[in-house]
C-alpha cells in the first residue's frame, strides 16, 4: 500500500498477480509474501472484492487507515 492507502497492496510487498485455488478452494500466499506480511502486521489482512470480482488483500493496518478515511467521508 506504500502507505497512503490508497492501493490495494503495499508495493514493497505486493504487485498485481494471478493467484489460483488450490483443491481445497483455499489461496496459496506466495512464500516471499507471507514472511514480509508477518514482519508488517503478523498475517492479519483483509481480503475484499473490488468491482471486477478480484480480490484485494490489505494488511490489517492499510485496511483501518482506509475504514478511518471512509468515516470522515461520511461526516
Amino acid at each position: 500500500m506504500g502507505g497512503n492507502g490508497a492501493d490495494p497492496v503495499p508495493s514493497p510487498c505486493f504487485a498485481r498477480q494471478q493467484s489460483h485455488l488450490d483443491a481445497k478452494g483455499r489461496m496459496v500466499m506466495p512464500t516471499r509474501y507471507r514472511e514480509r506480511l508477518l514482519e508488517r502486521c503478523q498475517g492479519k489482512l483483509v481480503i475484499t472484492v473490488d468491482r471486477d470480482q478480484c480480490l484485494l488483500v490489505y494488511p490489517l493496518p492499510d485496511w483501518e487507515e482506509i475504514e478511518r478515511k471512509l468515516m470522515r467521508c461520511r461526516r
